[in-house]
């Protein structure tokens, strides 16, 4: 009985095996629409992280993870692709097999040297197709093989995210010892296993029993957080083969290729013309980047210039003005708020409250809003009023005077809030200066009020102030001030950029 539901599973199999090529187009082709539409949301997600990055681990982590996860979806399409696009050529050489059947090499009257050729390295048209045919196959589990791959990689720097998440909840500073301990031990142990698989099983082919156990337990720990124990079986099943063993090998090249390589390559058109550049690479292109946008118009500082697909990663890295050509008495810019304007203003004065707070965090549980008074502090408050009010009070009466006190409190939280954001604007400003033609524009004129970006939702501040200049090209400076890292120094950015003044 057993042997026969094993005849039967067999054959159930050699007729699927036979028959995946419809399902193999069809996966990859509902994939490939997926991806697309994965691509551009990662795309806009990036956007909207990176805009606003601030350098704390969770969410440099995050980051990390959607940039990683936007490579991976190039990859997939381009894996996909060349599936579709060689399963086609199978589909279309067994249609031609059935109407012309195999090659006639006497038919096409070459030389013999070239026939001999043909049937060593072609041979017969079946063996053609069958070589397609398993090309197609290899590509396709060779593709989600590595889609799984990186969702081990995912879960790896999800469980750090998650590490970090729990040790900050618990009150441990980033710099506590057993914060670094755990994490050299962690990166010890997945370093130990990825180090094993680039290698295609380098530390399992070591004789040393206590090593050989001690990294097993290892091993079963790492496939258990990152899920990769749901591919090994796949993995094992390339690593058997010769060639799909050299394929494995080709793993790190060829993401290479694909995600460096081939996106950053240019084909130049002219000598003379200079590089208008989003996003200087180092120091030698920003400082070339910094010339030319003197006398060029970059449309990565006006806002009416810039393109408006979100998939176009121009984000606001310092500053934009509405447009390259000014009209009107006043004159408006944004100034982006960045990791260095917080560490300026925490800097100049740490008695100010805070705004936000810093990582993950859920609103659900918590009630949110600005208040110099914790839920805790006011309901003690409340009772300590209510017991000087005394005791035969009313319960109508009670609920009167409790209202009226979280009345005041709310006028006091009004009131705090408005010095709070006052005191916090008079730093932004202290952090930057402007200058119109070289000429400083007083900070006194100059007007600012918070202000989420519509490009990518960048933080920072709309800043505007009276001007009178005359009809032509004129340039305005912008100069940032941050602190330098556990210093009394201050950094310095500065950059020049031309507009068109139109008049009144």
């Amino acid at each position: 009985m057993k042997d026969k539901e094993k005849n039967l599973l067999q054959n159930w199999l050699d007729q699927l095996q036979q028959e995946s090529w419809q399902l193999e187009l069809l996966i990859s082709g509902f994939a490939i629409f997926g991806l697309f539409e994965l691509k551009s949301y990662l795309g806009e997600t990036m956007e909207l992280t990176y805009a606003n990055f601030h350098i704390d681990f969770s969410l440099q982590v995050s980051y990390i993870m959607l940039v990683v996860s936007y490579l991976v979806t190039q990859i997939f399409i381009v894996n996909l692709l060349i599936h579709i696009l060689v399963r086609g050529l199978w589909i279309g050489a067994i249609g031609l097999r059935y109407v012309s059947g195999d090659i006639d090499y006497k038919a096409l009257k070459y030389n013999e040297k070239f026939i001999r050729y043909y049937k060593r390295k072609v041979g017969t048209f079946d063996n053609y197709i069958i070589k397609l045919e398993k090309l197609a196959s290899i590509i396709f589990s060779f593709t989600f093989l590595l889609f799984f791959v990186f969702i081990s990689i995912f879960f790896f720097f999800l469980v750090t995210v998650l590490i970090s998440v729990i040790f900050k909840k618990l009150g441990l500073e980033s710099n506590d010892t057993v914060i670094n301990i755990f994490n050299i031990f962690w990166l010890i142990i997945f370093g130990l296993v990825a180090f094993d698989f680039t290698t295609l099983g380098l530390l399992k082919r070591i004789k040393q029993r206590h090593f050989s156990s001690f990294y097993l337990g290892l091993y079963k720990i790492v496939g258990a957080i990152t899920l990769s124990f749901l591919w090994r079986p796949i993995l094992l099943n390339f690593l058997d083969q010769k060639f799909t063993k050299r394929l494995l090998i080709a793993i790190v090249p060829y993401v290479f290729l694909i995600t460096i390589i081939f996106p950053n390559s240019h084909i130049g058109s002219y000598e003379y013309f200079p590089t208008i550049e989003s996003s200087p690479l180092n120091e030698r292109s920003l400082m070339s980047s910094r010339v030319v946008n003197t006398q060029a118009f970059n449309s990565k500082y006006y806002d009416s210039m810039r393109n408006p697909d979100k998939t176009d990663f121009k984000l606001i890295q310092s500053f934009s003005i509405p447009s390259n050509k000014v009209k009107g008495p006043m004159f408006e810019i944004f100034i982006k708020y960045t990791i260095n304007t917080e560490r300026l203003i925490k800097k100049k004065d740490s008695t100010l409250t805070t705004m936000g707070k810093i990582g993950y965090f859920n609103n659900a549980f918590t009630s949110g809003g600005f208040s110099t008074r914790t839920k805790k502090e006011k309901k003690q408050a409340v009772k300590a009023f209510l017991a000087q009010a005394g005791t035969n009070l009313s319960t109508k009466r009670k609920q009167y005077l409790r209202d009226s006190l979280y009345k005041t409190f709310r006028e006091e939280d009004e009131q705090a809030l408005t010095k709070n954001l006052a005191r916090i604007k008079n730093i932004v400003k202290q952090s930057f200066s402007l200058f119109i033609d070289g000429k400083a524009v007083p900070d006194s004129t100059i007007s600012m009020d918070f202000y989420i970006h519509p490009n990518s939702e960048e933080k920072g501040m709309l800043c505007f102030f009276p001007i009178n200049l005359t009809m032509g090209r004129h340039y305005l400076t912008y100069h940032k001030f941050s602190p330098k890292n556990n210093s009394t120094e201050l950094n310095t950015f500065k950059m020049t950029v031309p507009f068109i003044y139109l008049g009144e």
